[in-house]
C-alpha cells in the first residue's frame, strides 16, 4: 500500500497524500529547492501550492530531478530580466 503518490509530465507535478489530498502543480510554479539531510527529503518550494517533499526512496526520482533542475536553472537564468523586489530566494 502506498500512502504518497507523485507523478509528473512536461507541464505539471501530480501529487497525492492522505493528509493533503490531490494537487496538480504546474512546473512554472516551482520556485525553489532545498535538501534536508536529516529527513533525506528533496523539497520543492512552489508559489501558491506549498512545498513538495520527495523522499530519496521514491522510484523515478532521478528523472524528476533532471526536470526540476532544468526548471530552476531556467528560472535563475531569467532572474536578471525580472525585478527582484519582494522576491524570496531562501530555497535556491
Amino acid at each position: 500500500m502506498h500512502f504518497v503518490h507523485v507523478e509528473f509530465d512536461e507541464n505539471s507535478i501530480y501529487t497525492f497524500a492522505p493528509w493533503r489530498g490531490r494537487r496538480v502543480i504546474p512546473w512554472s510554479d516551482v520556485v525553489g529547492y532545498h535538501y534536508s539531510a536529516v529527513n533525506r527529503w528533496h523539497i520543492l518550494k512552489t508559489h501558491g501550492h506549498g512545498s513538495i517533499r520527495l523522499s530519496e526512496l521514491l522510484s523515478g526520482l532521478g528523472t524528476m530531478r533532471e526536470k526540476w533542475e532544468n526548471v530552476l536553472h531556467h528560472e535563475t537564468s531569467n532572474q536578471s530580466l525580472e525585478p527582484t523586489a519582494g522576491r524570496s530566494d531562501d530555497y535556491i
